[in-house]
């Protein structure tokens, strides 16, 4: 009778101590092990970047809702990026332009801007009046004031609209190509 009750115990105890320590299959180790996830090395939240010309005059300001750095390449992601920057061209005003997308990656090597996801590129103050260029990727070399991409793109400037695969865009001089599969639309005025 004894020993029945010391192997009731000992079941009930392997019982209670397998409720606690529940053994599952690992579901939680990366599908393919050899790649491991990076992290940043540092995240901040809602971000300001500001960069300055030789002369200390602001050339462009960058904010958005986080950025991740990543010390190993020096670069940062930001996500919901607003991009403010000025085009200057001889002794003319300043345009300013500003962009907007779902993400940024900047380098600390270089003045580009790596922008992803619902790209949007403006201006209100162009000759031609406001100028719009939507697309899903686009990289901007600020102090080059160069803009450009392979995706498809959509301008919009005073009434007309043009489509296109691929862009190259000189902002500082107003002048953008279009290289392959161009529709355009256009404003009849009288």
């Amino acid at each position: 009778m004894m020993r029945q009750l010391a192997v009731i115990a000992a079941i009930l105890l392997l019982a209670v101590a397998g409720l606690y320590f529940r053994w599952e299959p690992t579901s939680a180790l990366p599908i393919n092990p050899s790649k491991t996830q990076v992290l940043p090395d540092t995240i901040v939240g809602q971000p300001v970047l500001d960069v300055f010309d030789d002369s200390g005059r602001k050339v462009r300001q960058l904010h958005g809702q986080r950025l991740d750095y990543f010390d190993d390449d020096k670069h940062s992601v930001i996500t919901a990026p607003h991009v403010q920057f000025e085009q200057r061209s001889g002794n003319q005003a300043p345009t300013p332009w500003q962009i907007t997308a779902n993400t940024a990656t900047i380098y600390e090597a270089n003045n580009k801007i790596e922008l992803q996801g619902n790209v949007q590129l403006w201006s209100d103050a162009t000759q031609s009046g406001r100028t719009e260029i939507l697309t899903e990727q686009l990289s901007v070399d600020t102090a080059k004031q160069f803009a450009e991409t392979d995706k498809a793109v959509t301008i919009r400037t005073r009434g007309s609209e043009a489509k296109a695969t691929g862009l190259q865009a000189d902002l500082a001089k107003e002048r953008l190509l279009l290289p392959s599969h161009v529709k355009e639309t256009h404003e009849v005025r009288r």
